[in-house]
């Protein structure tokens, strides 16, 4: 895409919004760069606490996913960038070599690639950061211990419970260094009513509280979460915002090879899938009534749901789903990526029927693979897909059977990898989302400076 003209990028501060002249000449800008800030930008220190904590633990949830494909595209695109783990035991940052940023990005894919052998890569990955950890924690290496005179802009997308330890000491350990945070979602206040979590609550709440009140600018990761953090803000739950805050949509982008699950993973002949088996916000139990529905009218495909079969589940199926129903309910235990992509290449549709949520990576992976998408009709959805879903009310089965039954309606899908070529115009890229929030960054902190 081509623009002429001057190109002029806006930043919302308070009440109005402040427009920054980039250019006057033609430009592509599939290699747009950001060679007019790099004179006069401030040092960039992007947080990879997520990574290090992805590490040792789980490595295919959605923020880990997120914080992964942005380091990994600030690695090959932007050569100036600092990575840096916020030590959680003595709240100071720690500097992460490159390389080694780098390796562990490539094993963190290959786990989830191969589930197989998970466990053997997730001790091999751990041991590279925690090595870093312990060299600093024990101060035998001086300079990867980033001392207080360091300043510039630090930008986390990691959640907020991770960095409480290190944003309680900012103001103290490192004062000239501007907070920017990535909030993901502001989901458990909208969500997480039940007395049982209300310590849950209380302490997100704090945590996403804290992490505003550090933000020179925030940072969201779509136009509908950051209305969900305005909203709370303007009822108390959360502290004013700071004037400086853009959204920056996610990508679509599902950087996965081609590649068959072989016998990993077996899948009906004819199907439906959703991703996650949450009852509640998750809104797995619609799908489920929806296939109940078409089953009544012999013409229901099975339901392949990516997610465990949990006592919750298998309770709520014994109360509210008919017996005879059950066999076309499959479970597969957290697939890993390539069998994921198995899936996805495979399914009549992809059902995501949450009630809310910040962003939704498996709608939009769907998209980028070329999968048609029936989604709940709330707002992320709208934002994420446009057109390009088939919408139904999150509270009606009987919609949904509709949407699915219109679908199938269509010619089946073949039994083979998904399309190399689908139709992605539109539709988002990591290298995208990662210049879109460097140039974010550094254009407004620029402007309101000035």
């Amino acid at each position: 895409m081509v623009l002429r003209g001057s190109l002029l990028n806006l930043f919302y501060c308070g009440d109005k919004f402040t427009a920054a002249q980039c250019t006057t000449v033609p430009m592509d800008l599939s290699t747009l760069k950001i060679e007019r800030v790099k004179s006069a930008a401030k040092p960039l220190y992007f947080d990879v606490t997520e990574i290090i904590h992805g590490s040792s633990g789980r490595v295919n949830y959605g923020i880990l996913r997120v914080v992964l494909e942005i380091t990994d595209e600030l690695i090959q695109q932007y050569p100036e960038t600092n990575f840096v783990w916020a030590c959680q035991k003595n709240a100071m940052l720690v500097s992460v070599p490159r390389q080694t940023l780098s390796d562990t990005i490539f094993d963190i894919r290959e786990a989830n690639e191969y589930g197989a052998n998970r466990d053997h890569l997730q001790s091999k990955i751990s041991r590279k950061l925690k090595e870093t950890a312990r060299r600093v924690s024990q101060n035998f290496v001086q300079h990867d211990h980033l001392q207080g005179e360091v300043s510039g802009v630090f930008v986390s997308g990691s959640r907020p419970k991770l960095m409480r330890r290190f944003l309680t000491e900012q103001s103290k350990n490192y004062p000239n260094l501007e907070i920017v945070p990535l909030l993901h979602d502001v989901l458990p206040l909208r969500h997480n009513t039940n007395e049982n979590e209300a310590a849950f609550l209380d302490q997100f709440r704090k945590d996403t509280a804290l992490a505003i009140n550090s933000a020179k600018m925030l940072l969201s990761n779509s136009e509908h979460t950051l209305n969900e953090v305005e909203h709370f803000s303007e009822l108390g739950l959360l502290p004013p915002l700071p004037r400086l805050k853009k959204a920056i949509p996610l990508a679509h982008e599902l950087k996965v090879p081609l590649r068959d699950a072989g016998n990993e993973v077996s899948i009906p002949s004819d199907f439906v899938l959703s991703v996650g088996s949450s009852l509640g916000r998750k809104n797995i139990e619609v799908v489920m009534l929806a296939i109940e529905e078409l089953a009544k009218r012999a013409k229901a495909p099975d339901l392949v749901i990516a997610g465990s079969k949990g006592s919750s589940i298998q309770s709520w199926m014994r109360k509210n789903v008919a017996e005879t129903v059950w066999s076309k309910i499959r479970f597969i235990n957290n697939p890993t990526d390539t069998p994921l992509l198995h899936l996805y290449g495979n399914a009549r549709a992809l059902v995501l029927s949450s009630k809310d949520e910040g962003w939704g990576l498996p709608a939009g992976e769907a998209l980028w693979n070329g999968v048609p998408v029936i989604a709940s009709n709330i707002p992320i959805m709208r934002e994420l897909g446009g057109s390009r879903l088939s919408y139904f009310d999150p509270d009606n089965a009987h919609e949904l059977s509709k949407c699915i039954d219109a679908v199938a309606s269509k010619s089946m899908r073949s039994s083979r990898p998904v399309s190399p070529c689908p139709d992605r115009e539109g539709l988002r890229c990591w290298s995208q989302v990662t210049q879109e929030l460097v140039e974010a960054v550094q254009h407004a902190l620029a402007v309101c400076q000035s």
